[in-house]
Formats: C-alpha cells, sequence, structure tokens
C-alpha cells in the first residue's frame, strides 16, 4: 500500500513539472515570436499621399482633371486638419495654463520657488524621455526596411 502512494507522488510530480517545462518553452516560443515580428514603419504624410493616389488612378482609371480634384480635395482637407490640430493644442495649453494657475494660488510663497524647479525638471525628464521615444522609434523603423 505504501510503495502504491510513493508511485502516485511522483507520477503526479512528474505530470507537474513536464506541465512546467512544456508552459516554459511555450512561452519562450511565444515571446521570441512576438518581439521579433517585423515593424513597418508608418509611411510619411507624403508616401501616404503619394500611395492613395497611385491606388485610387489604377483602380477608378482616373482622368487627370479628376487626380487634380483629388489633390486639390487633399491640400484643403489637409488644411482643415492642421488648423483642428492647432485649436486642439490652443486649448490644451490653455487647461494647463489654468491648471497650473491654480496650482500656485493653493501654494504659498515659500513653496512656489520649489514647486516651479520641480516643475521644470519634470518637464526636462518629460522631454528626454520623448526624445527617447522618438530616437527608438526611427531606428526601430529604419533597422525594418
Amino acid at each position: 500500500m505504501k510503495r502504491s502512494n510513493l508511485l502516485i507522488a511522483l507520477y503526479l510530480s512528474l505530470v507537474f513539472a513536464s506541465g512546467i517545462l512544456v508552459g516554459a518553452y511555450g512561452f519562450r516560443v511565444y515571446a521570441n515570436s512576438a518581439t521579433n515580428a517585423p515593424i513597418k514603419p508608418k509611411p510619411s504624410p507624403a508616401e501616404y499621399r503619394k500611395q492613395y493616389l497611385s491606388e485610387m488612378q489604377t483602380l477608378l482609371s482616373l482622368t487627370p482633371a479628376q487626380v487634380a480634384r483629388v489633390n486639390q480635395i487633399m491640400d484643403e482637407t489637409d488644411a482643415l486638419f492642421h488648423e483642428q490640430h492647432e485649436k486642439r493644442n490652443a486649448a490644451i495649453k490653455q487647461i494647463r495654463e489654468g491648471h497650473l494657475e491654480k496650482i500656485r494660488a493653493t501654494l504659498t510663497a515659500e513653496q512656489l520657488p520649489r514647486f516651479e524647479t520641480w516643475r521644470l525638471e519634470r518637464e526636462q525628464r518629460d522631454k528626454a524621455e520623448r526624445e527617447r521615444r522618438e530616437k527608438a522609434a526611427q531606428s526601430a523603423a529604419q533597422g525594418s526596411r
């Protein structure tokens, strides 16, 4: 009787160990293939526009007048997008300034200089982090070409 309990424990241990090994192997295979997936760089606006027009011309057999009109429409749309981005950026800047003014009004005269120093240091850290991410994205895009 004692021997069968020992065998059961041994078999359960082997099943458990094999599950760990299969799981570790599966994770390694999945993680490796997921991180090595090719990153397709986002086309520049000029490249996107050229591809868009090329596909339209091929698919729809556009006349030169239609191509000119589509270009004009794209220019107008681009200007509208730019205008809306500028409005949004101005609104966000106004909200940020209002936030800072409320914070400054809450702080004492002794706290204000420390707050300004901290805020500037934080802005510099954020800027450095953004630049690091942009640089990494650029190098990844160049590496996948």
